[in-house]
């Protein structure tokens, strides 16, 4: 983990929240953690959840559960009253065969 004397700030460029993690982690490219070849990130600085997510998958791409582009929320039921004013929005998959369809 880094300490307090180095600029806490997420080396990925793809970081959702580059300085905004309770922990830090320094990578020394040496470490073998959930079987990932780290030797690419040598130098680098990750915030945990980034570490956490390429030391579970070996990459930084979300694969489930991507926040939807700000033109995707809007309720696209027709009788939606306020279709921009949901506190959540969820894209369904087409294909997707729940609740009967």
């Amino acid at each position: 983990m880094v300490g307090d004397k180095v600029k806490r700030r997420c080396s990925n460029a793809s970081c959702e929240r580059p300085d905004q993690s309770p922990r830090f982690h320094l990578i020394d490219g040496v470490a073998k953690s959930g079987g990932q070849d780290w030797s690419s990130l040598a130098g680098k600085i990750l915030c945990h959840t980034c570490y956490a997510r390429y030391k579970r998958r070996g990459a930084f791409e979300r694969a489930y559960n991507k926040p939807l582009a700000e033109s995707a929320k809007k309720c696209t039921f027709q009788g939606c009253k306020q279709p921009e004013l949901g506190p959540k929005f969820y894209q369904i998959d087409p294909s997707s065969k729940a609740g009967g369809r």
